[in-house]
């Protein structure tokens, strides 16, 4: 029984990995992906000023616009 939910899981992980890069070749699916990447790159550093009292941050913290460029070269490298 569990093999079947294994199973399950994961033609459902396919799926949505399917449908997600359908999305991101589609018209406007690439401004999604940066939209995506500097929503959850803002996030991660929120979360992470608020679990101490002390935060290392890259100098260029606030070129938000570099980082996505650099994210969206990666992706595109990996063959997106």
């Amino acid at each position: 029984m569990a093999s079947y939910w294994i199973w399950w899981i994961a033609e459902a992980n396919a799926k949505a990995i399917r449908q997600v890069a359908e999305a991101i070749s589609s018209p406007g699916g690439m401004n999604a992906v940066n939209l995506k990447v500097a929503e959850q790159y803002v996030a991660a550093f929120a979360n992470l000023a608020k679990t101490g009292n002390t935060l290392i941050v890259p100098s260029n913290l606030a070129d938000l616009g570099t980082l996505v460029t650099a994210a969206t070269t990666m992706f595109k490298a990996q063959g997106g």
